[in-house]
């Protein structure tokens, strides 16, 4: 995980992996908080994303 803070606007910002109980990535989470209170945090945006499992396209040859 990874947690970025911007004190002066009184937010911070934590994303990292999602995985299965087998420990497969199958997500990513993205979360902005704010301080609302002296050591009082209240997320105010969530958001995760779905890792793509596709194969990727092979690169085509350059002329």
């Amino acid at each position: 995980m990874r947690l970025t803070t911007a004190f002066i606007a009184g937010l911070a910002l934590s994303s990292g992996p999602v995985r299965d109980p087998q420990g497969k990535l199958i997500a990513r989470f993205n979360s902005v908080w704010r301080l609302e209170a002296p050591g009082r945090w209240r997320i105010v945006f969530d958001k995760g994303a779905d890792v793509c499992a596709c194969d990727k396209p092979d690169k085509p040859d350059k002329p």
